[in-house]
């Protein structure tokens, strides 16, 4: 499925949170997970939106949203997401079903930090 051409402004008004997460900066945790939606500005792609429930997480050159994430907290949950990512046991569908878990554990704890 294609990634969707939308606005800030689409996303902010359908989704309650909007995480902003700067580019790259969780890698491993959305390895698994393909974006929705991009966004656009002047220069060209700003951001990639993906969908969490009521919950969107923005990354790329220009994230917005109401909620953004300390670095060192983004470093902690992303290199958790690494050692699942490269894990030779595990299956790709456990690899995804915990990383998916570990995601809404760091949105929880940013929307209660809020």
């Amino acid at each position: 499925m294609a990634k969707i051409k939308t606005t800030q402004k689409e996303i902010k008004s359908t989704y309650t949170n909007v995480v902003a997460i700067g580019y790259c900066n969780l890698q491993n945790l959305l390895n698994y997970f393909t974006p929705q939606y991009y966004t656009v500005r002047k220069e060209g792609w700003a951001s990639d939106v993906y969908d969490f429930g009521t919950t969107a997480i923005s990354t790329g050159y220009a994230p917005f949203g109401n909620i953004r994430i300390d670095y060192d907290t983004l470093q902690k949950y992303d290199k958790i997401g690494e050692t699942l990512r490269y894990d030779s046991v595990l299956t790709w569908q456990a690899k995804k079903k915990k990383t998916k878990e570990l995601i809404e554990k760091m949105i929880k704890e940013a929307i209660k930090s809020k």
